[in-house]
């Protein structure tokens, strides 16, 4: 399952945002997100009986501010949230010791919010090296910073905790899913995603692609054409050359005269430039004539992102599951020396 495990929600908000963020998380193409009140309780109930639900997986827990720095806590049960008793391990104000206390009392698990990520306020830098008792380290959210992910990556190596994947702390639904955890196999409830956070059975995972930028697969296994194949030429369903309008080339590599259009995509300065997040259109996948550029098509099935892991996890209970489901297709491992 791909889970977004940091997705922060007030309880007294608007219920349209609410649904605007759910909706967001299934657009996005995930199982499962996690939502976490600001210090106290998120608005569980809203989630549970509003319009998106029984669509997505729900999960919930809470985000503690510190004096640096910002710790989640997911209990295994989520009535725990409605009890007194984390009241009163927290103490008057949230610290890492107290934090820790109200997972020794109400049970659950402890991540480290992505520990060099600044946008919601001071985080903490290479203070994480010293923090114990925590699950897991955020290391990758929807700002997609290599530099900072790859440090938070090193520091949940460091620190032997699972390294997970979140929308972060001030992220809207633009953001959601750029960056997510994958766990193997179905996470049946909230008991069960803690037990696999405590034994790191996760992956942080980062969005390479949107699903909406997928295009779809026939039962053949190849794109369909979606009226754009006469871009690049190629054989008709008779086996029988036919010319495009954007690289009209014979299959002996021999051009036909009518010259070499590329002009969707400008080659060097000048000439029309696409709009940001354009794409260049495509044509059939498959084995392109000679001397035509070819294009591989996109891994994944319809409705699914593009994963690229970033590392951690699988040290524990069933050594990773051998690896997340096919939800986490096209991944690169993310090891200490990235």
């Amino acid at each position: 399952m791909v889970i977004d495990l940091h997705v922060v929600v007030s309880q007294g908000g608007d219920s349209a945002a609410l649904d605007r963020l759910l909706n967001a998380s299934i657009e996005a193409g995930l199982d499962g997100v996690c939502l976490l009140g600001a210090g106290t309780p998120p608005p569980m109930e809203a989630a549970r009986t509003g319009r998106f639900a029984g669509r997505i997986a729900l999960f919930f827990g809470m985000e503690f501010p510190l004096e640096r720095g910002r710790l989640l806590w997911i209990p295994s049960e989520p009535a725990a949230l409605d009890d007194e008793a984390w009241r009163e391990a927290l103490g008057d104000r949230a610290t890492v010791a107290s934090v820790i206390a109200v997972r020794e009392k109400c049970g659950g698990a402890i991540v480290a919010a992505h520990p060099y990520d600044r946008s919601a306020g001071p985080a903490f830098v290479d203070s994480v090296f010293g923090l114990k008792g925590i699950d897991g380290v955020i290391a990758a959210t929807s700002a997609l910073d290599r530099v900072r992910n790859h440090m938070a990556l090193e520091a949940a190596q460091r620190l032997n905790v699972a390294a997970l994947g979140g929308s972060g702390s001030v992220a809207g639904p633009a953001d959601i899913g750029l960056a997510a955890s994958v766990f193997p196999g179905e996470v049946a409830d909230q008991a069960s995603l803690v037990a696999a956070l405590r034994r790191k059975d996760a992956w942080t995972v980062e969005m390479l692609s949107r699903p909406d930028q997928m295009e779809p697969e026939d039962e053949g296994g190849r794109d369909r054409d979606r009226g754009r194949g006469s871009s690049r030429g190629g054989r008709d369903s008779r086996g029988e050359f036919r010319p495009g309008d954007r690289n009209d080339r014979r299959p002996d590599g021999r051009n036909d005269g009518r010259g070499d259009h590329r002009g969707d995509r400008p080659r060097g300065p000048g000439g029309p430039t696409m709009a940001p997040g354009g794409r260049e259109p495509r044509g059939p996948v498959g084995a392109p004539a000679a001397g035509s550029p070819g294009e591989p098509a996109p891994e994944g099935g319809p409705g699914r992102r593009r994963h690229r892991r970033r590392g951690g996890g699988g040290g524990g209970g069933g050594g990773g599951g051998g690896g997340p489901g096919p939800q986490a297709s096209s991944t690169q491992s993310g090891g200490s020396g990235t």
